[in-house]
Formats: structure tokens, C-alpha cells, sequence
């Protein structure tokens, strides 16, 4: 009775200890076990969004790779690719900014963080795409470089380093779960080993029993405590590799940027060498041309005025024969001029309303001479369709008709020389024609056809020795040709004859062209006249031709004593006529024309403007000063001469401008003009 009154007061006792130790236990294990699901929520959360962050960055360097090698390689194709390529990843990135958006982020850093991925994101693609829109669409591959350098990289780099923080919190918020879950972990179990251990003392078998349990729990979580450390030390490897590998792409982008900033300034400094090269280039040209051309002015108009005078057969002879060699030297030189000046891309089309009909009539009767010395007959043919009212440089195609024809006379010992005209295609306000220049000369071989356009070149070199010639002019041509939006190529068989043929583009005029007015010969008398040439020569040429005119000239030799000349003469008389030299000591001709003009009381002068030069921009320089003329030595005295009558007939008013005469639009109007 005793012994069951013990176990009775014992029993009920520890039978309700072991309950609420059982009670408390099955409580504690129900802590552990929610403290648990709450860490492996939070792990879960953050590893998902460490893993998608992870993704994203690593698509973003390969687009940022791909951003660098668009601009790096040649072949459109590929190009294209790494741009599909790239807006592919782009896509990627988005998405998985969305789904690390839907996990949810936790307020405060976190948000800050990705807001800031965000708003870094946009500025440094859209910078992206201006620079691929600059170098792919708009084609200016300097501006777009220029962009990526100062603008694209700087965002760049702002953008990965938002990436870097955010993944960096990512990793800290990973390690915090796990330290956190540990935490928990351990305060329930020691919780947990306390009750175990009370258990224990007042009920030994519950206490084996929920001990071996507990334990088993215990080689669980310390096993799964294990496998997370292992994680964790390899993600924190990751992300060590990550971040190496993204700093070596970071010096790797900015020793690119640098490679390329030493690369623009050498480019740089090339380009300004070339340049400089270039204007001495211009300059030597100009100063050789005016030192060439104008001491032949003075041999050429000296010879003439020579052969004006009386003189016997043998004198005669002889300065024809000076003259003819003149003639010579100075296409030889123009040859040689024309070609540096296409070289250097200096040599300007002055296109001009002129009649087609008339200016080919013209240029085939300076050469109908040589044909019939030789027995030859020279024809030309333009059919009727063909347009005649056009736009255009005359003196240009003359140039390369004189050379062809020229060319097939002097090959060309019996038969003929034709010139035809055909139109290959017409539009409202333009026409290419087609011009061909058939002979039956000697022919050239095959394999010499394409050489003979080249400089210097001609089929055979016998033929230098045998024909004469320095082999420009088919080269000269050909690049006139091409200047006019046209080509040349030609047609031959040995012994067969050639047949040349070129294309150019021209404008049709769509009004009739104005007609020049010219004064008559006798309103040249007693009209007095400046000249202003540096060199002794041509200042007698001059003023043998005025004076031959009965015009009162007053020749000086530079600027500084035009302009006393021109003081002088508003005491006197003034002057109705200046000819200015372009390239005179101390003040060029350019500068004295803008004196002049400055001056009212010689603003209505007729000013003419001599070069020996012909530099590119001149032209558009006289119109600016209102210059007449601007003619090229050596001067024929029959162009000085039409050119005065024309600009001493052409007085503009204040709505009209005064129209430039060139050294080709006074020969092209001079059919048109009619003495006031």
C-alpha cells in the first residue's frame, strides 16, 4: 500500500513533470523547427536573388564585351550579330531584374541599391545607342568613338559598380541567414539540452529516449550546418572570382580607352602633318605656276607684238618658230599643272550656260588646220535630239576634245576623224552625253589600252620619240572626265583605228541664258587704264596691247604704288580700268582689290584680275569683290580684248550682280554679244 502510495504521489508528480517536459520539449522542437523554415525562407530568398544577380551581371559584361567589339571589327555582318546578340542579353538582364524585383526586397540599402542598378541602367544604354546610332546610321565613326570615350565608359562603369554593390549586399544577406539561422539553431538547442538534461534527472528512460531522438536531430542540423558552410565558402569563392574577373575587364576597358585616346591623338597629328603638307603643297604649285607662267606671258606676248611689226621672211620664220615653241612649252606646262592640281584636288569645274553646237564648231575649227595638212577630214556629227542649250565648263570639254582629237590626227596618217554626239539618258533638268572620237589611225594593242590613261604612259614608247608628247594628256582627261560625273574608255584594233569614248553629266538650262553686252571698239579710246604687274615684261606686253587700242595705260609694279597711281588720278582723271596682277609682292592683287573697293570714288571701276596660278577659290573671291574679269596667263591679246569690250559693257545694278568673266566665258559668249 505504502509502495504504491509512493509511486502514486511520486508518479502523479513525475508523471505531470514528464508531461509538461514533454510538453515543453514538443514546443521547443516546434521553435526549432519554425525558426528553421524562417531561415531557410530568408536563405532561400537571398540565394535566389544572389544566383539571378549573378546571371544578370555576367550577361552584362558579355554585352559590355560586345559593346567594345562593335566598334572594333569590319565586317557588317558580324557587327550585326554582336547587336542582335547584345539586345538578346539586354532582354535577359531586364528579366531578370523582374524576378528579382518579385522576390521582394527588403526597404532600406537593398532598395536603394537596385533603384540605383535601375536608374544607372538607362543613361548608360541609351549613351550605347547614340554612339552605334552615330556610327552605323548617321556614319560618323570619329563622334561615335569620341561618345563611347568621354560619355558611354564613365556610365559604364557607374552602372557595374551599382551591380557590385548590390551583389556584394546580397552576399552579406546571405551570410547574415545562415548566421542567424546558426543562431537560432543553437539557442534551441541549448534550450532544448537543458529540458533534455532535467528529462534526464527525473526520468531517466523519457530522457534516453527523447536524447537518442534529439540526437539523431542534432548529427542532422550539424550535418546540414556542415553542407551550408561548404556553400557558403564557395559562393564567397565565386564572388571573389566574379570580382576579379570584373576588375580585370574594368583596367582592360580603360587601357583600351587609353590605347584609343593615343591612337586619335596620333591620328591626330598625322592628320594635321598632311595637312600642312597639303597647303605647302598648294603653295609650292602656286608659287611654281605664277614664276613659269609669267615670264612665258612675256615671251608669248612679246613674240606677237614682234610679228606685228615689220620684219623680213627670215625674222619672220623664226619668231613663228619661237612662238610655235612657246605654244608647246606652255601646253607641256599647263599639262603638268592641271595634273598636280588634280592630284592635290585643287583643279575647280566652272560650269557656265553655254551652246554646245557652237563651242564644239569652234574647237574643231582650231583643228581643222592640222587635219588638212595632213590630208585628213575632220567631221563632226551631233543629231538632233541631241540638247544644245546646257550648263557647264566648256573649257574643260574643249581641253579633253583637243586632246582626243589632237591625239587621233597625229596617229592618224589617211582617212578620217570623226566627232559625234549622242545623248545616253536625259532628265528634267539635266543630260549625260555621250561623246566619240573615231579614227582610222594606227590603233593601240589590248594589252596597252588601260596604260595609255596613266601619267606618263603612252602604247609604245617609240612613239614619244616618233609623235612627240609628254603622255598626260589622256590622263588629264580621264580625271577631267570623272570631276564631270562621267567615265572614258576606248575602243581599238592595230592598224584598224581607234575610237574613243567619254560620258559627262551636264544641266540643261531651263531659261535662256542673259546675253553680254560688249562696247564698241571705238568706246575704247582714250579710256585710261592702271596696271599693276610685278614683272617688267608683262607690263610692256600690257601696255603695248592698250596702246594699241588707243587706251591711255599707266603701268606700276606693286600695290603701294597703285594706290598713289590711283590718289594721283582723283586730282587728274580717274581711272575706268584697273588690270590687277594676283600675285604681287607685299599686297596681292586680292588685297588691292579690296582697297579699291573700299575707296567710293573707284567703286564703279571696271577691275580685271590676271593670275597665273588659277588656285581653287579665286573665282568666288572675284565675285565677292565684284571683279569683271579673272583671266589666265598667258593671255591671248584677242581674250584681253573681248574680255575689256564685255566688261566695260556689263555695268551691274544695284539688283543684279556683275557676271564674272572667266578665261573660257568670253570666248562662249562672244556669239551672243552685240556692240552697244
Amino acid at each position: 500500500m505504502k509502495s504504491k502510495r509512493i509511486i502514486l504521489t511520486l508518479g502523479v508528480p513525475f508523471s505531470l513533470l514528464v508531461l509538461i517536459l514533454m510538453a515543453i520539449g514538443w514546443l521547443a522542437l516546434q521553435r526549432m523547427e519554425h525558426e528553421n523554415r524562417v531561415a531557410d525562407s530568408i536563405f532561400n530568398t537571398q540565394w535566389e536573388q544572389q544566383q539571378l544577380a549573378e546571371q544578370a551581371v555576367r550577361y552584362s559584361s558579355l554585352n559590355n564585351r560586345i559593346a567594345m567589339e562593335v566598334f572594333l571589327l569590319d565586317d557588317p555582318e558580324e557587327i550585326k550579330t554582336r547587336i542582335i546578340q547584345r539586345e538578346q542579353n539586354t532582354v535577359t538582364i531586364s528579366a531578370l531584374l523582374a524576378q528579382i524585383e518579385k522576390l521582394g526586397l527588403d526597404p532600406g540599402e537593398e532598395q536603394e541599391l537596385f533603384q540605383r542598378i535601375v536608374s544607372t541602367r538607362a543613361p548608360f544604354l541609351a549613351s550605347y545607342q547614340n554612339a552605334v546610332d552615330l556610327d552605323f546610321n548617321e556614319h560618323r565613326a570619329k563622334d561615335a568613338k569620341t561618345l563611347i570615350a568621354h560619355d558611354t565608359l564613365p556610365k559604364l562603369v557607374t552602372y557595374h559598380d551599382a551591380w557590385l554593390a548590390f551583389t556584394d549586399l546580397q552576399v552579406r544577406q546571405v551570410v547574415d541567414a545562415i548566421a542567424l539561422r546558426h543562431a537560432n539553431y543553437s539557442r534551441t538547442r541549448r534550450l532544448f539540452v537543458f529540458q533534455v538534461a532535467l528529462a534526464t534527472f527525473f526520468a531517466a528512460a523519457l530522457a534516453v529516449f527523447a536524447t537518442r531522438k534529439m540526437t539523431t536531430e542534432i548529427e542532422l542540423r550539424e550535418f546540414a550546418e556542415d553542407e551550408l558552410k561548404n556553400v557558403n565558402s564557395g559562393l564567397e569563392q565565386r564572388v571573389l572570382q566574379r570580382t576579379l574577373a570584373l576588375e580585370n575587364l574594368t583596367r582592360d576597358l580603360r587601357v583600351e580607352v587609353l590605347e584609343r585616346k593615343l591612337a586619335e591623338e596620333e591620328y591626330k597629328k598625322a592628320r594635321d602633318s598632311a595637312e600642312a603638307a597639303s597647303r605647302v603643297k598648294s603653295q609650292f604649285l602656286a608659287n611654281m605656276s605664277h614664276e613659269i607662267r609669267t615670264p612665258m606671258n612675256g615671251i608669248m606676248g612679246l613674240t606677237n607684238l614682234l610679228l606685228e611689226t615689220s620684219l623680213d621672211q627670215d625674222q619672220r620664220e623664226q619668231l613663228n618658230l619661237v612662238k610655235f615653241s612657246a605654244e608647246s612649252l606652255q601646253t607641256v606646262i599647263n599639262d603638268i599643272l592641271d595634273l598636280s592640281k588634280i592630284e592635290s584636288g585643287k583643279l575647280e569645274i566652272d560650269p557656265i550656260d553655254f551652246n554646245l553646237r557652237d563651242s564644239l564648231g569652234d574647237t574643231l575649227r582650231t583643228l581643222g588646220v592640222r587635219a588638212l595638212e595632213k590630208g585628213l577630214e575632220l567631221s563632226i556629227d551631233i543629231p538632233v535630239g541631241v540638247p544644245d542649250a546646257l550648263v557647264g565648263d566648256p573649257g574643260r570639254i574643249r581641253q579633253i576634245i583637243v586632246n582626243l582629237v589632237g591625239n587621233a590626227i597625229k596617229f592618224t596618217h589617211r582617212g578620217e576623224v570623226i566627232v559625234r554626239v549622242e545623248m545616253e539618258s536625259k532628265a528634267a533638268d539635266s543630260a549625260v552625253l555621250h561623246f566619240i572620237v573615231s579614227d582610222t589611225g594606227i590603233g593601240i594593242p589590248a594589252d596597252k589600252q588601260a596604260l595609255i590613261f596613266e601619267p606618263f604612259s603612252q602604247a609604245d614608247g617609240s612613239m614619244t620619240r616618233e609623235y612627240g608628247g609628254t603622255g598626260l594628256g589622256l590622263s588629264i582627261s580621264s580625271r577631267l572626265v570623272e570631276l564631270m560625273g562621267g567615265r572614258i574608255w576606248v575602243e581599238s584594233e592595230v592598224d584598224q583605228g581607234s575610237r574613243f569614248h567619254f560620258t559627262v553629266r551636264l544641266a540643261i538650262q531651263q531659261a535662256p541664258a542673259k546675253s553680254l553686252l560688249r562696247v564698241s571698239p571705238n568706246s575704247l579710246k582714250d579710256v585710261r587704264v592702271l596696271v599693276a604687274v610685278d614683272n617688267l615684261a608683262n607690263r610692256q606686253v600690257l601696255v603695248n596691247m592698250l596702246s594699241s587700242w588707243q587706251m591711255q595705260p599707266i603701268a606700276v609694279e606693286d600695290g603701294a604704288h597703285a594706290l598713289a597711281a590711283l590718289e594721283a588720278g582723283k586730282v587728274q582723271s580717274k581711272f575706268q580700268l584697273l588690270i590687277l596682277d594676283a600675285q604681287m609682292p607685299d599686297m596681292d592683287g586680292f588685297r588691292l582689290a579690296q582697297e579699291i573697293a573700299a575707296d567710293p570714288e573707284y567703286r564703279a571701276a571696271v577691275v580685271l584680275m590676271l593670275t597665273s596660278a588659277g588656285i581653287r577659290g579665286d573665282a568666288a573671291r572675284c565675285r565677292d569683290l565684284g571683279i569683271a574679269a579673272y583671266l589666265t596667263q598667258p593671255l591671248k591679246q584677242s581674250d584681253l580684248y573681248e574680255a575689256i569690250l564685255i566688261a566695260m559693257g556689263n555695268t551691274p545694278s544695284e539688283n543684279t550682280p556683275r557676271s564674272l568673266i572667266t578665261r573660257h566665258s568670253v570666248r562662249e559668249n562672244q556669239r551672243a554679244l552685240t556692240p552697244s
